[in-house]
């Protein structure tokens, strides 16, 4: 599949450098539409505020010229790269604000119930953000 989700947790020092990196042991399932092939569902869980959990995203190489961006009511929020420094892979994340008290950035959009829309190039992931329930990450 040309999409990956994984939960990831990520920390920062004061200079706004990643210093801890890992990601849920198991994807987020993506369903791809039965009719409109380039159109991808996703159901993730609402954060905690004070959790430092991030929603990543991972594309295949075939979309490395493109910068996947959050469709949120017309307005366009584009996803930053983070990278795993043990294998270098390349993931996506909304990096919001800069929480100088946490040494953290916030991640609004997965800290709330409801849809957004993640578009790359022509493919569109609609992810359904839940309540948090039973459901524990790996991390």
């Amino acid at each position: 599949m040309a999409l990956e989700l994984r939960y990831l947790a990520l920390k920062w020092d004061k200079k706004k450098n990643l210093i801890s990196f890992s990601k849920d042991h198991y994807p987020i399932e993506i369903l791809q539409d039965d009719v409109n092939t380039e159109h991808y569902f996703a159901e993730t869980i609402a954060f905690n505020r004070n959790d430092a959990k991030f929603v990543g995203l991972k594309l295949e190489k075939h979309f490395k010229k493109s910068t996947p961006y959050i469709d949120a009511n017309g307005k366009r929020i584009e996803l930053t790269t983070i990278k795993d420094p043990a294998t270098g892979e390349v993931w996506w994340v909304e990096l919001a604000k800069w929480l100088k008290d946490k040494n953290s950035y916030g991640s609004e959009l997965y800290r709330a119930v409801g849809e957004l829309t993640i578009k790359v190039e022509h493919c569109t992931l609609t992810i359904e953000n839940s309540e948090e329930s039973d459901y524990r990450t790996g991390l």
